[in-house]
Formats: C-alpha cells, sequence, structure tokens
C-alpha cells in the first residue's frame, strides 16, 4: 500500500485525519454488530430496515412491548453522532441504545444517515427528515386500522357513525375492508413494530452531538412543514455523550 503523501492541515485525534486538499481520512471505525431478535439477554430485541435505497435504521423494542392500544409505548426517533464517520450498527451507539430502551421502555429508531464527505453534508438532515416522515406515516395507517373497526382513533371507542362512514368510503373507493393499502395513499413497506406497539401521540425525537443539530432543524421545520398524520413532536432533547451534557 502506498504511504499517505496528503498534506495534513489538522489531526482530530483519534478519529478523522484533515488533509489541506479539503478531504479527510476516517482513522478508526466502531466494530459493527447484528441485530437481535432475542431479548432474553438484554430484554430488548432488534432489527434493521431500509427505508429507501439509501436510508435504513435500526429498531428496538423493549420485552413485553404491549399490542393493547391503553398501554401502547411512546417512541423515539434517535439522531446519532458522526455527520462524517460512524454508523448507527456500530457497537457503541447499539449498546447506548439498547440501554436506553431497556430502561425507559420506549420503541427506539435509531437513523442511519449518509455521511459526509461522500455526499452533501445537507444529506444527512433529509435523510433525517425522511426517517420522521416516515415513521408519521405509521400513524394514518394506524387510524385506518381503528376506523374500519368503527373505533373513534381520538377518544378510542367504537362509534357507529364513523364505522359506517368508513364502510361507505370504501365502497366508493372500491376497496375491501380488509385491504386498505390504496385508501387516503399507499402504506406500503409498513413497519409491524410500529403499527402494533407505538401510540403515536407520544413521538418524540433526540439527538447527540450532530444528531442534536439534526433534531434542531428538524424542530424548526415542523412549524412550517406538517408529518404525515399530522403527527406532532411531543418533545425533543438534546445530548452530547462524550462531555455527558443533556438538555
Amino acid at each position: 500500500m502506498a504511504p499517505n503523501t496528503k498534506e495534513a492541515a489538522t489531526e482530530l485525534l483519534p478519529l478523522l485525519g484533515v488533509y489541506t486538499d479539503g478531504t479527510l481520512e476516517r482513522l478508526v471505525s466502531s466494530p459493527f454488530v447484528p441485530k437481535t431478535l432475542d431479548e432474553t439477554i438484554t430484554g430488548v430485541s432488534s432489527k434493521d430496515i431500509s427505508i429507501s435505497s439509501d436510508v435504513s435504521a435500526r429498531l428496538y423494542l423493549p420485552k413485553h412491548g404491549h399490542t393493547d392500544d391503553s398501554q401502547k409505548l411512546p417512541i423515539l426517533v434517535y439522531f446519532r453522532l458522526g455527520f462524517c464517520a460512524g454508523s448507527t450498527f456500530s457497537s457503541d451507539h447499539h449498546r447506548y441504545i439498547n440501554t436506553l430502551v431497556s430502561q425507559v421502555k420506549i420503541l427506539a429508531i435509531s437513523v442511519e444517515y449518509r455521511l459526509a464527505q461522500e455526499h452533501p453534508l445537507l444529506t444527512a438532515y433529509e435523510d433525517s427528515r425522511t426517517v420522521l416522515q416516515w415513521v408519521s406515516s405509521h400513524k394514518v395507517r394506524n387510524n385506518i386500522d381503528l376506523e374500519s373497526r368503527g373505533i373513534c382513533p381520538i377518544i378510542g371507542s367504537f362509534n357507529p357513525v364513523i364505522y359506517h362512514k368508513f364502510r361507505w368510503e370504501l365502497q366508493l373507493s372500491g376497496a375491501s375492508a380488509t385491504n386498505t393499502d390504496h385508501v387516503k395513499g399507499s402504506f406500503l413497506d409498513q413497519e409491524p413494530w410500529l403499527l402494533d406497539h407505538v401510540d403515536f401521540e407520544r413521538l418524540f425525537i433526540d439527538g447527540d452531538t450532530t444528531g442534536a443539530n439534526i433534531v434542531h432543524n428538524i424542530t424548526l421545520r415542523a412549524g412550517i412543514e406538517n408529518l404525515h398524520g399530522n403527527a406532532k413532536i411531543l418533545g425533543h432533547s438534546f445530548v452530547n455523550r462524550i462531555s455527558g451534557a443533556r438538555s
């Protein structure tokens, strides 16, 4: 392997080397760890999902996730640190989210956004926004599932007016009560964990260092750009695990 002849501009040890030509070199990497559906050791199951051809994420579900509407879990969308390095599938991030989910009893989704320098810096923001919109799209499907049973999504009880209104809309659209994927838009690639276990009235976002900046950006945009299903962000937090700070 030929020696690196680039002139160093600065070193951000032990993570990065930055060169005068504007490029950088990742000096270390955290080993990737696989997902696990076995919750017996950590009390948390995890699985990897593809949101689009470019964006993926890892989901974490604590033990005894409930499907009863009154016992569904809050959801946390987490944006990791490392705008130009790291991965949500690395051992340190996986361990951190595993611990958080097991202690707080939430369903978490950790976003794998694309990195600079291979991609423009703002790509991470757009990828993160894409995941949040994908998550909130499940709120729409949840409401359709409730309406198909004549249950008001707001108060959670049976309402014959809603039931018959839903049946009438299905007849007009040519859909059936058991196949409503094309009602109110397409719901391909819906995630069962989100549909079965999440209370979308308790949606939170959390970011670590670079991810905290993404959270700030998303929060500002939330005032002018609606999420699918008119989902609302109930709260957000900023974390700096390197210094141990949280706000």
